[in-house]
Formats: structure tokens, C-alpha cells, sequence
């Protein structure tokens, strides 16, 4: 019998038995065959041959799969591959410098998946989500869901409510990560935290569109002006007296001025609706 990791799953395991009997049934039927066509050897050496190589071949495929679904406690067949104490201090430094790591992070890092969990295994990092892991003395901001859904969806731009709350334009507080992905882009699978989704192509998409740091990950948010116009063209979507109050507050502020603003409204297709609120603001 081979001795398989207990981490291994219950359903490759059972396909290891399948196989391991299949082969067994194999096996007693050649040495019930007549030894023709192996001049060099006996049919029990053959026989003996196939059951070395089959070995081997299970051996390596349990401690693949143990690796590969990052829970086996031991490979005992593959040293190589298992987290060494210099992968688990070069993901903590990492973490100290951008406080949160990120799948793709550990790519670069030359740092293993295993020795990740590892580091949550015993406490040295905590997992927020499932595409982000901190340190566990990590301070949560009302910034963190902002980082947390761009960790998930890179390519998302932060807008709306979302947007208003981190400019300062606002006295709305979104409940919801509102985001703007492509009109022909995969809704995101995830439900924590919670994401409000506007769509959008072409220059109504990338234009007014800037990089904010939040807790070391890179968030694509819309800018002030920006963020305003699309209040305006997704006003039944959010409703009209927050995009008028988001505009009194951007000019208040000067956050933006009135042609920076009028100049995203054209991008928006909504010139025509903000002009009399410009003229009255202003």
C-alpha cells in the first residue's frame, strides 16, 4: 500500500483506489497468460515491472496533488517544493512594506502558494479574502473595501457613491463598493464585501480616470470632475439630488473647476442636463 498525504482530497483518493484495483485485475491476468513474446524475461518479472512503475507513477501524483491544492502537511517525495523559512520571511516582509498580498504578488516574489497557507496556518497572516491576505495585526480603514475589490477585480474603476465618499464630496455612506467595469465584461463573482456595478465603453470608461495608493494596492478611481458627470448620467441610478449635491460640494471645494466638469459632461453625453446646474452653481 502507498501511504497518501491525509490532506489529499476524498475524491482523488478514491480514483487512486479505482486505478490501484484496475491495475491489480491487470496484472493477474498477464501471469495467467502464456510467457510468449517476452524472450528476455519472465512474465512475473514483467508483471513485477508494471506494478514498480505504477508505484512510482501514484507516488508522484499524490504528492502533486497535495501541493497543488496547497494542504498537504508533507511530501515526503519532493523536499523541492515545500515552503522553507526564507519564503514565509519574504512574504511577511512584503506585507510590512504594501500591506496586502495578492496571488499574483506571491508570483513575483518567487514565493510558493503552499507557504501561504502555511502562514495562515499558523497565524503569522490572516486571510481578508479570498483574493488577499494581511498581516494580523493589520488596522482596517474605511478605505479597505476600496483595496480589498481592486485586489479582486484589477481592472474595475471606483466610481459614483464610492468615489464621492473618498474625494470628500459627499455626506453619503455607500453601502456598496460601487465600481465601473466594460459593458462586455464578467460580473464579478464575489459578494463580500458588497459591489454596486455601472457599465460602461470607450471614452465614457477611461477618460477622467486616476490611480489612488490605498494600503499598497493600486485602485483605478475616477477624479473629481469625473465622478461628478457620472453622477449626472447615472442620476436614476443614485438619484438626482446626490448628483447636485456632489456638484455644490465639488465647486465649494474646488475639487474641480466648472470647465474640468463641463468637459467630462461632454465625454458623459451630458452636457445638455448639467449646463443649467453649472450656470446656477458657479
Amino acid at each position: 500500500m502507498i501511504e497518501q498525504p491525509a490532506s489529499t482530497p476524498r475524491s482523488l483518493l478514491r480514483r487512486y483506489e479505482i486505478e490501484a484495483r484496475s491495475e491489480a485485475r491487470f496484472r493477474r491476468a498477464e501471469r495467467r497468460r502464456p510467457t510468449e513474446g517476452f524472450p528476455c524475461r519472465t512474465m512475473q518479472e514483467h508483471a513485477g515491472s508494471v506494478d514498480e512503475q505504477y508505484q512510482s507513477k501514484v507516488r508522484c501524483y499524490v504528492s502533486y496533488a497535495a501541493f497543488s491544492f496547497g494542504r498537504g502537511k508533507e511530501t515526503p517525495h519532493d523536499d523541492s517544493i515545500m515552503p522553507s523559512t526564507t519564503h514565509i520571511e519574504r512574504l511577511l516582509q512584503h506585507l510590512k512594506q504594501h500591506e496586502i498580498v495578492r496571488p499574483r504578488d506571491l508570483e513575483m516574489l518567487g514565493v510558493p502558494r503552499v507557504a501561504l497557507q502555511r502562514a495562515v496556518d499558523r497565524g503569522q497572516v490572516t486571510r481578508r479574502t479570498r483574493g488577499g491576505s494581511v498581516l494580523p495585526d493589520h488596522a482596517a480603514t474605511r478605505h479597505t473595501d476600496l483595496a480589498v475589490v481592486s485586489t479582486r477585480t484589477p481592472k474595475a474603476i471606483v466610481c459614483l457613491l464610492s468615489a464621492l465618499e473618498y474625494h470628500g464630496m459627499t455626506t453619503q455612506v455607500p453601502h456598496a463598493v460601487w465600481i465601473m467595469i466594460h459593458k462586455s465584461s464578467h460580473r464579478p463573482s464575489f459578494t463580500i464585501p458588497a459591489v454596486r456595478i455601472v457599465r460602461a465603453s470607450g471614452l465614457a470608461l477611461t477618460a477622467g480616470v486616476e490611480t489612488q495608493k490605498i494600503e499598497g494596492v493600486s485602485v483605478h478611481m475616477t477624479n473629481p470632475a469625473k465622478t461628478v458627470a457620472d453622477c449626472f448620467r447615472y442620476r436614476s441610478t443614485i438619484g438626482t439630488d446626490v448628483a447636485v449635491e456632489a456638484l455644490r460640494d465639488c465647486l465649494r471645494k474646488r475639487k474641480a473647476s466648472p470647465a474640468d466638469i463641463f468637459e467630462m459632461a461632454k465625454v458623459d453625453r451630458v452636457a445638455n442636463v448639467m449646463r443649467p446646474y453649472l450656470e446656477a452653481l458657479a
